[in-house]
């Protein structure tokens, strides 16, 4: 009698350990690039809350800051990260604009107590083997004069 494994048997371990090998590399394939995007849509976000706080502390009627940037010609922000001791940089562009439903009287355009701005931010995050998908964030935020504290 003898001891060992037939051919058939060790054939049979190696694919089993293959597949497994392989399901390992790309989980660990998906995973980092849901943490990157991840990352990006965040980043996204906090911009989209800086500005926020920018139009918070314009004032109401006054002239549209130039890096607000518009359509035709969008405002830069680069965000850089240090990710496991390297620097990884995200560019993002945005703009600040009236809404659908704005009458320009938060730029000065108008005597109206309440106006509506539209804000986008947009942005590139991977989609794959060296794809890239442009992405968007937008939404309209409705803006009112307020009384002057004194």
């Amino acid at each position: 009698m003898k001891r060992g494994f037939s051919l058939a048997e060790v054939i049979c371990a190696v694919a089993v350990l293959v597949v497994g090998l392989l399901v390992v590399v790309t989980s660990f394939s998906l995973q980092l690039r849901h943490a990157t995007q991840t990352r990006e849509r965040q980043l996204a976000v906090q911009l989209a809350e800086n500005l926020l706080e920018e139009i918070t502390a314009h004032r109401y009627g006054r002239p549209k800051p130039e890096s607000w940037g518009r359509p035709d010609k969008p405002g830069e922000f680069d965000y850089f990260v240090v990710i496991d001791g390297r620097k990884v940089q995200a560019h993002y562009s945005f703009y600040v604009t009236g809404g659908e439903r704005s009458n320009g009287s938060f730029f000065g355009k108008g005597k109206d107590a309440t106006d509506e701005l539209k804000v986008v931010v947009q942005w590139r995050e991977p989609e794959g083997d060296d794809r890239w998908e442009e992405r968007t964030l937008e939404f309209e935020v409705p803006v009112w004069r307020q009384a002057d504290v004194r």
